[in-house]
């Protein structure tokens, strides 16, 4: 139907309030980052506005409004300023409700309502998580109820609105979706990416104890691996991240990356496609050891590296071997391999007899190492003792207390002191695994340092410490331990058997944590066919369907089908729908009775006219032609008329009885 337009008139109480609601659920998610005081300048100003519109008082005049608008961008400019994204942010918030405070009428409401929209998509820069995106379509509802009670004059009714909100969202979904999937992409996000404040903060290229245990409390999700094939076992289970060759006997440092050489032909292996989060490194982990990536740089040390620190959320493939081939050890190599500073005597000592024990054998001096920490009080904990004189002298023979970093680190002094090249890794172990995605969960916590030490018939092998003396973190994972400390009584059976007896829960316990792994699943399923639907997604999709081949022809192609596919399903939906407005429809009835008479409508007459002139030249029962054609303008002109009023109104153009002529009296 055609409605009246509504120029001036007032913006009332209610239809206030709606659009004070809808924006300020708008700019909620931004408060957060921008001045308390354009927070509060904006919800002052909404609420002013709202107190004129219910009390009907004139607004301010513009030398007041422009009074507000300067001293609001002054404190904007000296608070964080106008020119980044939080100042451009806070600039828009106070400009919008300033913008309210001089619109007195309806039509004039419109454009902060508009604004909003920008508000609701601002997000994206901040956030693109599926949370986010479902608060969106709630605001972008919102905002559509707001804009539609401006073109009712009837009192408000939520629920017809809300019912048109949603229909309006639901036609546009189709060419959302169209444009999703055929709107050529660029090699990077359409919105950017979140700043890098917000990436978490992972493994580092320098590790001293207790570096390692401060990630071991962290539930931040490190990466996804989805394996082509079986999962390995969890002992096996181990991604490399750094190797760190230097040390001064007690922080280890990596060396600058580098290419490894080429080789030629394609590596056998297990291959993995790792979702990884943002963590400012430019280390990549792979299950241990990778042998090839498409995605990434492969160094010497078999790590995976990128040249600048990941800002963004990557999706890579790595194939890997669980069993190596042996590596040469060049004079130099070794050299650096068996680099340390004096160490402690006793440190020194302790080495040098299982030397002697095993002059000739390296790995069995390396046996020796590991058979005396499983012989001694070793304790695995996340609160070690604070070692600050010479750790690796007071962790081995006074506090006997670490985390694996702890005892990778003496270790490594131990067998380089031996005369055995050895290094430090630092990466991940174990995981949880996602059946419902089918894929591994590897979070902050899953951190772990290990040793490698090379002889001659093995080349780099690892040996990890850590599961001499606590099993249960490499069988189970780190997210199985719970209290440490409270299971430092027990001997390692018995806390195998109390871990054990712990994951598997009870009833709600499973429901609970099936629920978590759904949750994970629906947002790694969202970041990588949402978020990461990029150029290579894009085109693997087009080509399936025959719409592309290598040239933009075959894109755009595709994307004119889409559209006119959408056109014509939206011109079906309309054809659909009666031709003719119910009421035009009902009092058209009575033109063709009395056109039968002989009397019909002038061009361009309208009806009110027509029953004036006519209405003296014909007998009528059940009510006059005058009172029908008033109650006609009044539903047909109306933006929103009741049913009810409409199905009168067709009752008595039914019930009408045109019985015939008569002369006109005077």
């Amino acid at each position: 139907m055609s409605a009246q337009p509504t120029t001036g008139q007032p913006l009332d109480g209610a239809r206030m309030g709606l659009i004070a609601l809808a924006l300020t659920l708008a700019a909620a998610p931004h408060f957060a980052r921008i001045p308390i005081a354009a927070t509060l300048a904006f919800l002052a100003l909404l609420g002013w506005r709202f107190w004129f519109a219910t009390h009907h008082r004139p607004l301010p005049n513009r030398h007041w409004i422009s009074l507000l608008g300067g001293i609001a961008l002054l404190l904007i400019w000296g608070g964080v300023g106008i020119g980044g994204l939080t100042g451009g942010v806070a600039l828009l918030l106070v400009m919008i409700a300033l913008r309210l405070m001089e619109s007195p009428h309806r039509e004039e409401s419109h454009l902060p309502l508009f604004l909003g929209l920008f508000l609701v998509s601002l997000q994206f820069l901040k956030s693109q998580s599926l949370p986010t995106f479902a608060l969106m379509a709630v605001q972008l509802l919102t905002l559509l109820i707001a804009w539609l009670a401006l073109e009712r004059s009837d009192p408000l009714d939520l629920r017809p609105m809300l019912r048109q909100g949603l229909t309006l969202m639901g036609q546009a979904l189709p060419l959302a979706l169209i444009l999703f999937l055929l709107f050529p992409r660029l090699s990077g996000p359409l919105w950017g990416v979140p700043s890098s404040s917000s990436a978490s903060s992972g493994l580092s290229e320098e590790v001293a104890p207790g570096d390692v245990s401060t990630l071991a409390l962290s539930d931040a999700i490190a990466f996804r691996v989805a394996f082509d094939g079986a999962k390995p076992p969890g002992n096996q289970l181990y991604f490399r991240t750094i190797v760190l060759d230097q040390t001064d006997g007690v922080t280890w440092r990596a060396l600058p990356p580098k290419l490894a050489p080429q080789t030629t032909g394609v590596e056998q292996g297990i291959s993995q496609t790792i979702t990884l989060e943002p963590d400012n490194q430019r280390w990549l982990p792979g299950l241990d050891r990778a042998v090839a990536s498409g995605d990434a740089n492969l160094d010497p040390h078999e790590t995976l590296w990128l040249r600048r620190p990941l800002s963004e959320r990557l999706r890579y493939n790595v194939t890997s071997r669980l069993d190596p081939k042996p590596t040469p050890l060049d004079a130099e190599q070794r050299s650096a391999s068996l680099a340390l500073p004096p160490p402690d005597p006793q440190v020194s000592a302790l080495a040098a007899s299982w030397r002697r024990q095993h002059p000739d054998d390296d790995h069995g001096v390396v046996q020796a190492g590991l058979d005396w920490l499983r012989s001694q009080p070793f304790v695995y904990t996340l609160n070690p003792p604070i070692m600050i004189e010479d750790p690796v002298r007071q962790f081995l023979f006074e506090q006997k207390r670490g985390f694996c970093e702890h005892f990778a680190t003496a270790f490594a002094v131990l067998m380089r002191s031996a005369g055995i090249p050895a290094r430090l890794v630092v990466g991940y172990q174990g995981g949880e695994f996602n059946p419902l995605g089918n894929y591994l969960i590897v979070r902050q916590r899953d951190a772990h340092a290990w040793v490698e030490v090379w002889t001659k018939n093995s080349g780099w092998e690892r040996v990890d410490p850590t599961a001499t003396v606590s099993p249960e973190r490499i069988e189970l994972g780190m997210g199985a331990l719970g209290d440490l400390d409270a299971l430092a009584g027990l001997d390692p059976a018995e806390r195998m058997a109390a871990l054990r007896d712990a994951l598997a829960g009870g009833l709600g316990e499973r429901l609970i944590e099936n629920l978590r792994l759904g949750w994970d699943s629906l947002n790694n399923g969202w970041n990588q066919w949402v978020i990461g639907f990029g150029p290579e997604l894009q085109a693997s999709l087009l080509r399936k369907v025959g719409w592309l081949g290598e040239t933009w022809q075959g894109l755009a192609v595709g994307m004119g089908v889409g559209v006119a596919l959408f056109l014509g399903w939206f011109s079906l939906l309309h054809l659909r729908r009666p031709g003719l407005d119910p009421v035009v429809a009902a009092f058209a009835k009575v033109e063709q009775r009395l056109a039968k008479l002989g009397i019909q409508r002038l061009p361009g007459e309208g009806v009110e006219t027509f029953c004036r002139r006519v209405e003296p030249w014909v007998v009528v029962q059940s009510g006059g032609l005058v009172p029908l054609a008033l109650q006609y303008q009044r539903l047909r002109f109306a933006p929103d008329p009741h049913p009810d009023e409409m199905k009168a109104f067709q009752q008595r153009c039914r019930a009408l009885r045109i019985n015939g002529l008569q002369e006109p009296t005077t």
